[in-house]
C-alpha cells in the first residue's frame, strides 16, 4: 500500500529515525563540548564555548522536530483514524521537543529544576503567560476525546470569538493546540480554545456553495425572497462583515445552476 493510504498505521519508523538523529546529535554536541572544553587552550572561552554549543544544538534540534513532524503529518493525513494518529504527532513533537530544551540545558549547565523554584512572582507570570497555551491544549484534549468533528470533513465553525465571522472548510488537521481548516487553497488555524465552543455544522457533500456581498441597505431576508422566487433551493446565510456590506453565504443543491445566484443579486440590485 503506498505511503499515506488510508487503513495504514502511524509511521513509527520515521519518527524512530527522527528521535535517533536527535540522539545522536545531543551525543556527539556533547562529547565534542567536553573535548573541547577539557583542552587548556579553551579555558578562558568556555562559558562563550557552551553557550555557542546550546544555541546551534537548539537551532538543529528545532529545525529537525519540525521537519520531522511535517513528514510524519503527511504520512498520516488522509487516514482512517486521522484524528488519534494527529494526536500521535502532537505527543511525538512534545517529546523531541523537550530533549532538544533538555540537551540545551545540559550544553549550559542550567539544572532545569532551579528554573521551577523561581518564587511566587515567576510563577504567576508564567501562569498567565501559559494561560492560553493551556485553555488551547485541554480543549485539543476535549476535542480530540468527543470527536465533534474529524479530518476530512466539511465543516463551519460560528462562535462569538470570531467577532461574529464564520469559518468553513475541510478538516485537514485536528492536534493539540489548533484545528487547521482549508477551503479554496486558503487554510485558516483555529485555536482549539475557540473551536471547542463554537457552534459546528457539518456541511452535505451533495452541495455548492457561493459567497458574495450585499450592501447594508438590503436585508437577508428580502435576498432570500429573491431566491425563492428564482426556484432556488438555497440557503442563504451571513458569513461576515465589510466596510461597505455584509458578506453571504449560498448554499445550493448540485444540480440547481449557479444562475439562479446571480440573478437573484440582480434582483435585489434593481430594486434597491
Amino acid at each position: 500500500m503506498a505511503p499515506g493510504s488510508k487503513g495504514q498505521g502511524f509511521p513509527w519508523g520515521r519518527a524512530a529515525v527522527v528521535l535517533a538523529l536527535l540522539l545522536v546529535l545531543a551525543i556527539l554536541f556533547s562529547y565534542g563540548v567536553q573535548l573541547v572544553a577539557a583542552a587548556s587552550w579553551a579555558a578562558p572561552y568556555r562559558p562563550g564555548l557552551r553557550l555557542a554549543a546550546g544555541a546551534v544544538w537548539l537551532l538543529l534540534g528545532v529545525l529537525l522536530v519540525g521537519r520531522g513532524r511535517a513528514l510524519v503529518s503527511r504520512l498520516v493525513r488522509g487516514r482512517e483514524r486521522g484524528v488519534f494518529w494527529n494526536a500521535l504527532v502532537s505527543v511525538f513533537s512534545a517529546v523531541a521537543y523537550l530533549l532538544v530544551l533538555f540537551e540545551a540545558f545540559s550544553l549550559w549547565r542550567v539544572n532545569p529544576s532551579n528554573l521551577l523554584v523561581g518564587g511566587a512572582v515567576t510563577g504567576v507570570v508564567v501562569g498567565l503567560a501559559a494561560q492560553t497555551t493551556l485553555g488551547n491544549l485541554f480543549a485539543g484534549l476535549v476535542i480530540l476525546a468527543l470527536r465533534p468533528y474529524a479530518v476530512g470533513q466539511r465543516i463551519t465553525c460560528r462562535s462569538w470569538m470570531f467577532g461574529g465571522s464564520e469559518y468553513a472548510g475541510r478538516v485537514e488537521e485536528v492536534n493539540l493546540f489548533y484545528t487547521v481548516l482549508e477551503e479554496d487553497g486558503t487554510r485558516r488555524v483555529i485555536p482549539n480554545a475557540a473551536a471547542v465552543i463554537a457552534a459546528v455544522t457539518h456541511e452535505r457533500t451533495d452541495t455548492q456553495r457561493f459567497e458574495l456581498e450585499l450592501p447594508y441597505a438590503v436585508g437577508l431576508e428580502e435576498f432570500r425572497e429573491a431566491l425563492r422566487r428564482e426556484g432556488a433551493e438555497a440557503e442563504a446565510r451571513i458569513s461576515g462583515f465589510g466596510a461597505d456590506g455584509y458578506r453571504v453565504r449560498v448554499t445550493l443543491p448540485t444540480d440547481t445552476s449557479p444562475e439562479l445566484v446571480r440573478r437573484a443579486r440582480w434582483r435585489v440590485g434593481t430594486a434597491g
